[in-house]
Formats: structure tokens, C-alpha cells, sequence
């Protein structure tokens, strides 16, 4: 099988339309579920490299916020960016 499916409801229709795939449903659900369920995004160690730094930026936006505001009034916008970074690469990926 070489279609997958990253919705229930895809798959469910492709069940219902492909007699084929319903009796490899039948004979092995769990492979065949398996088989056409489409990957997560892999856990590899660029992602992690890349949410440690992103997070290294706001702890060190934060402490410099406390260091600078002690000195003069000086805004940092580098934490917001790699906040905002952060939060869309740590965000589900939007449903067609």
C-alpha cells in the first residue's frame, strides 16, 4: 500500500470504496491501520537542536531584559522573535 492517510475519515472512505483494502482490513487490521497511517513529524536531533537554541534566545532575551533594565531603558525584540519561533514549530500542523 502506498497511499497513506493523515485523517480517519480519508481512510475510512478508502475502506469503503477499495475492496481490497477492506480485506486487508479484515486479516490484519493492526499492520494494515499501520501501513497506511501517515508519519508524525520525526523526532531527530535537528528539531531538538533547533528548540534548544530557540529557547536559549528567550532565557537570554529574558536575563538581558533584567540586566539592561537596570542600566538604561533598552528593548530587546530578539526574545519575542525566537518566542514566536518556538511556539510555530512546536504548534500542530493545521487540518486541510
Amino acid at each position: 500500500m502506498t497511499q497513506k492517510y493523515q485523517l480517519m475519515s480519508e481512510f475510512a472512505h478508502a475502506v469503503t470504496s477499495d475492496p481490497e483494502l477492506a480485506d486487508k482490513l479484515k486479516t490484519d487490521p493492526v499492520g494494515t491501520v499501520n501501513s497506511a497511517a501517515q508519519p508524525q513529524v520525526p523526532d531527530t536531533w535537528v528539531y531538538r537542536m533547533v528548540i534548544g537554541i530557540l529557547g536559549i534566545a528567550v532565557l537570554g532575551a529574558i536575563v538581558s531584559g533584567f540586566v539592561n533594565s537596570e542600566h538604561a531603558n533598552l528593548v530587546i525584540p530578539l526574545g519575542s522573535t525566537a518566542l514566536g519561533a518556538l511556539a510555530g514549530l512546536l504548534a500542530p500542523s493545521p487540518v486541510r
